[in-house]
């Protein structure tokens, strides 16, 4: 199992079969990679920024099948410091564990090819709940529940997966199944780590793709920013979308969000938006042109109101 922390140092893991990595804070992937390849340590890809609370949080760095993972981590304890890879117990004692998928996009797509085909045993695929959340439009195509339970005597649990990207799958929610069920955050911690060990291992054996455990971040995101209704506005927008070539209907609900974003006074900068619709899978190009959709539309908004006041 691999956590990403703030606080420990750079490891080269080597769980799962997608061979040996490394998890490195976004703003320190250049220098990490560069100190590797500087001591001949082959670097075979470097993956996307995953993206948290609406920023590049970590990416995770693939070594060469051959790499020296001996010498690799002693060129890691050199450069020290910095964000890495931690165990349960090095995580604040009441932080809710959250996780994301990763792996090229080809890798993703024979994951979800495996999920369509079958659940691990002890794991029940519950397509009832995944219609009547489509129904009610309160989950998107592509999302999966699957149900268990942790013991004989304990209550049932759902678990939602959906997509995020091309090369990333994510636990949007656990859900007890059951009314008045206690849940805790080592409740939570401990049905994720038992999702880990025996769905996803086994669902991910053979393919480059890993599961990641991580804190969520502490700073502020869009969702602390944005009133329920206005953030809801641009996810049903995201949601809806299409992501290649806007239709009249994703104009107007984009035009809904800004305006509801200029009506409550919300503060967001470019990148911030910009790095929250990387996060649902919008590629560069379409993020620019919405950014900058959004900074003029707020700006001719408040003009409007200028000129209304001076009246």
């Amino acid at each position: 199992m691999s956590t990403s922390s703030t606080e420990t140092p750079l490891v080269v893991s080597t769980d799962g079969t997608a061979g040996p990595y490394v998890i490195v804070a976004a703003d320190r992937v250049d220098s990490v990679v560069k100190a590797l390849r500087d001591g001949h340590i082959s670097v075979a890809s470097e993956g996307e920024a995953v993206i948290l609370d609406g920023r590049p949080a970590f990416v995770v760095i693939d070594l060469g099948p051959d790499s020296d993972i001996k010498r690799a981590q002693a060129i890691l304890d050199e450069i020290g410091g910095g964000p890495q890879v931690s165990g349960p117990d090095r995580r604040a004692p009441d932080t809710p564990l959250e996780m994301i998928i990763k792996g090229p996009a080809a890798e993703m797509e024979a994951l979800n090819r495996r999920i369509e085909s079958g659940s691990p045993t002890g794991w029940d695929r519950r397509k009832d709940l995944e219609f009547r959340a489509r129904k009610l439009r309160a989950r998107g195509a592509g999302a999966y529940c699957f149900s268990r339970k942790l013991g004989p005597d304990d209550p049932e649990f759902a678990i939602w997966l959906e997509p995020r990207g091309a090369g990333e799958i994510y636990v949007s929610s656990i859900v007890p199944l059951g009314a008045g069920q206690a849940y805790s955050i080592d409740r939570h911690n401990a049905i994720l780590e038992d999702f880990e060990e025996t769905f996803v291992g086994p669902m991910t054996q053979g393919l480059k793709a890993r599961p990641i455990l991580y804190d969520p971040p502490r700073g502020p995101s869009l969702e602390d920013l944005l009133p329920v209704e206005t953030m809801s506005r641009l996810a049903g927008f995201s949601d809806a979308a299409n992501k290649n070539a806007l239709h009249p209907l994703d104009i107007l609900r984009w035009n809904e969000f800004v305006a509801a974003s200029h009506a409550d006074d919300a503060v967001v900068d470019g990148p911030m938006l910009s790095d929250w619709l990387a996060g649902q899978g919008w590629q560069e190009p379409e993020r620019r042109r919405l950014v900058e959709d959004y900074q003029r539309g707020r700006a001719l908004l408040s003009i409007y109101d200028e000129a209304r006041a001076e009246r």
